[in-house]
């Protein structure tokens, strides 16, 4: 018996010596960027410069491997450059079919999706080279995937009908609108993309960006944005007149799952507890 109890003791002692990493995995982050179809020159550059900025503040400050990155734009660049691929709607289901071999239960996967979109016919769809992406069809890409732990930001118009598709327990749905007609370009993923570089959007200072934190930033940018053009506007119209800039676009969050989504995020809302605990972490020093 003494024996049996020492070996038993050895063994135990054993397995909580190992590190820690070795018996448990540390979850794993990965990302996936859909800069879509953007129309002239002048989009073409603004959505390059978001999607490139985002990847390379995920790199250099978040600490993601680049090879965890899919960035998907309107060309694959013939120099040296983070795309992975093409943004058409093959590519994008080969992006997540790859990712079906690669996800862990634990795995975090963030999802940003930019550029045009409209709604026809009752889908909403967003605007690629090639065939749209349909609500249906990014619903049944994200099912496919085992992680349970997703941040999915889609910054198009019209882009509050993703909100019920898309919607599951732990997953956090943000869109740049709510479930109706905002069809106007949105100005909600270059304010959301900022939050990542500026150390003013970790408001708490924990070295943590939140989604809760990355949201409120985006949000407040936004308002912001449409504030600033109405003051302008009002200084430049004739006199008599009352002109500006109608806001035109009101993002939301979903993290219980309903599918509904708040507005605000703030102690009477029904979401923002979850995306308040999930978080982008930043490296030290980035």
């Amino acid at each position: 018996m003494n024996r049996l109890l020492a070996s038993v003791f050895v063994l135990s002692l054993a397995i909580l010596c190992q590190p820690l990493s070795a018996q448990v995995p540390l979850p794993g982050r990965y990302a996936v960027i859909v800069c879509g179809l953007s129309g002239d020159d002048a989009h073409y550059q603004k959505l390059w410069g978001m999607g490139t900025k985002l990847y390379t503040a995920l790199v250099n400050r978040y600490g993601y491997k680049p090879e965890n990155i899919y960035f998907l734009f309107e060309e694959k660049p013939k120099k040296e450059s983070p795309v992975f691929d093409t943004c058409r709607k093959e590519n994008i289901k080969k992006v997540f079919d790859l990712l079906k071999t690669k996800l862990k239960p634990e795995d975090q996967l963030f999802i940003f999706i930019a550029g045009p979109a409209d709604r026809y016919e009752g889908s909403v769809r967003i605007n690629l080279p090639g065939p749209d992406l349909g609500e249906k069809d990014l619903a049944e890409m994200v099912d496919s995937l085992p992680a349970a732990r997703m941040v999915i930001a889609i910054t198009t118009p019209v882009s509050g009908y993703f909100l019920k598709p898309l919607a599951k327990p732990g997953r956090i749905i943000i869109t740049a609108t709510k479930p109706t007609m905002e069809i106007n370009e949105t100005v909600f993923p270059y304010c959301f993309v900022d939050a990542f570089t500026d150390d003013a959007a970790d408001v708490n200072k924990d070295g943590l960006l939140s989604v809760t934190e990355t949201f409120n930033y985006a949000q407040a940018g936004v308002e912001r944005f449409y504030k600033e053009y109405e003051v302008k506007g009002k200084k430049e119209a004739p006199a008599g007149e009352d002109e500006g800039l109608i806001q035109t676009e009101h993002s939301m969050l979903d993290d219980t799952g309903a599918g509904f989504g708040s507005l605000k995020l703030d102690d009477k809302s029904k979401d923002g507890k979850k995306a308040a605990q999930e978080s982008f972490e930043r490296k030290i020093g980035g």
